[in-house]
């Protein structure tokens, strides 16, 4: 059985979901599944950190009639692909495909190898929210039809396994949940620093910041708070929130506390982390009404040893996890009282408290430990033998 990630590439490497799947190639070809990455894209742009990579360059030029071009040489690049692959072979794609755009040989009467799709979120809603609404007409009419042609489902959460598989309508279709991952040895192990230093209290964000990150809420507790603490927050990342974000903090008269870095990554982000007291995760999912969260950036704070706090339940992090701090899911402001009492009880029960958390990273986050799980359903749904290898428990 031979494994294919459709990789439609613009980002930069250091980006999450890029991150993701180089570290799922890497961890399945560790656990004994053969597996590679179809590269389409800039492929000069950057250096691919992997060996296992089937390039298919493609320009990006802006405008709407090179976006059609490209759109079509994509699908090309895709029905060419899917004509060689054999029935033990398994194209697995991010959901949603290039659709109307598909190659006619992407539908399963045409083909003979395997089509997985993984899901990440609720893309009608997601879409709606982003004001993307080209993508809202075609997830509308097409979506439903698109998802039917996968021989199989993979969701981050319950929340959108079960979404999916009623838009799908087919009740023998396989699904399985595997939460996100991360690779914990790449990721730098943080030093806490001391809590009551200069009675300054410091917290730390990383991502593509959106509507749905709720840092309004968290800007607006900072703002309510005048007690004990100073406190200074550290975003890190671009996003179509930003200059919201950013006017928010002018308007609160708190731009002194709150420092924008734009994307870091390495030491520089390294350093951040070094100082900062406890991050935060997302605080607004309710506005894509979701319940159930996967997200990357949380395990890597696990990873890195830092507490952290967030508004959605996570099914790696029970709710007995004593290093999250679960605020409430809901527009109101973020109570900085109830952040700093939770930190400080971290600092004071935990104070090894960072290895403790990398340990449970390492544990039950890791892309090895998850990958196994892929490959144990991959080779009972395909009814693939099972090898020797000994997979993670």
């Amino acid at each position: 059985m031979s494994l294919y990630f459709l990789f439609i590439f613009d980002g930069e490497i250091e980006s999450g979901v890029i991150k993701k799947i180089f570290s799922q190639i890497k961890s399945l070809n560790d656990v004994g599944m053969n597996s590679e990455i179809i590269f389409i894209g800039d492929t000069n742009k950057i250096k691919i950190p992997l060996k296992n990579v089937i390039k298919e360059p493609i320009t990006n030029k802006k405008g709407f009639f090179n976006t059609i071009l490209k759109t079509r040489k994509i699908a090309n690049i895709i029905g060419n692909r899917i004509r060689i692959l054999e029935p033990c072979d398994i194209i697995y794609i991010r959901y949603p495909l290039l659709f109307p755009f598909c190659p006619f040989v992407f539908f399963k009467p045409f083909r003979k190898c395997k089509v997985i799709f993984e899901y990440n979120t609720f893309n009608s809603k997601e879409y709606l929210i982003d004001h993307n609404y080209f993508y809202l007409f075609l997830e509308y009419f097409f979506g439903n039809f698109v998802r039917y042609q996968a021989d199989a489902g993979i969701a981050v959460t319950n929340e959108i396994s079960n979404y999916q598989r009623k838009k799908i309508g087919c009740r023998n279709k396989s699904f399985i949940t595997i939460a996100n991952g991360i690779d914990v040895d790449s990721i730098h192990l943080r030093t806490p620093p001391n809590f009551n230093k200069d009675n300054l209290f410091v917290m730390i964000c990383v991502a593509n910041f959106s509507i749905w990150h709720g840092l309004d809420r968290l800007i607006l507790g900072i703002a309510k708070y005048s007690r004990r603490y100073s406190i200074k927050l550290h975003i890190v990342g671009e996003g179509t929130e930003i200059s919201n974000l950013k006017n928010l903090c002018k308007r609160n008269d708190i731009i002194d506390q709150v420092i924008f870095h734009g994307f870091l990554s390495g030491p520089n982000i390294d350093r951040l982390f070094d100082e900062s007291h406890i991050a935060i995760g997302t605080l607004g999912m309710h506005r894509k009404n979701l319940s159930e969260t996967s997200t990357l950036k949380i395990r890597e704070y696990c990873a890195r040893g830092i507490p952290f706090f967030t508004d959605v339940h996570d099914s790696d992090f029970k709710s007995d996890f004593p290093y999250c701090f679960y605020v409430p899911q809901d527009e109101s402001i973020i109570d900085m009282d109830s952040v700093i009492l939770f930190t400080e009880s971290i600092y004071r029960d935990y104070p090894e408290h960072n290895i403790l958390l990398r340990n449970y990273a390492k544990k039950h986050l890791d892309w090895y430990y998850k990958m196994g799980q892929l490959k144990s359903f991959l080779e009972n749904v395909f009814s693939t033998p099972k090898s020797n290898k000994d997979l993670p428990k």
